[in-house]
């Protein structure tokens, strides 16, 4: 049983996210529950698009424009 840091609720390790650390090589249980750490990279992919929407909008067009024939042909 593990203490989610937002929710301030105990749940089992089940209801965690694991991953693997390189630097103690081994798996390691994540700090979040799985609901919360869902909503908090959901804000934080949002807050992401907004800040750099212009760049994203002048990569896209540039790809666009690079690979038109590849894109005709995909289609």
């Amino acid at each position: 049983m593990k203490i989610c840091p937002i929710c301030n609720i105990e749940k089992p390790l089940e209801e965690y996210h694991k991953y693997f650390s390189k630097e103690r090589q081994k798996y390691r249980i994540a700090s979040y529950c799985k609901v919360c750490s869902c909503q908090v990279s959901k804000k934080n992919a949002i807050k992401n698009y907004y800040e750099n929407k212009s760049k994203k909008l002048e990569y896209a067009k540039k790809y666009r424009e690079e690979n038109k024939e590849w894109i005709k042909a995909k289609r």
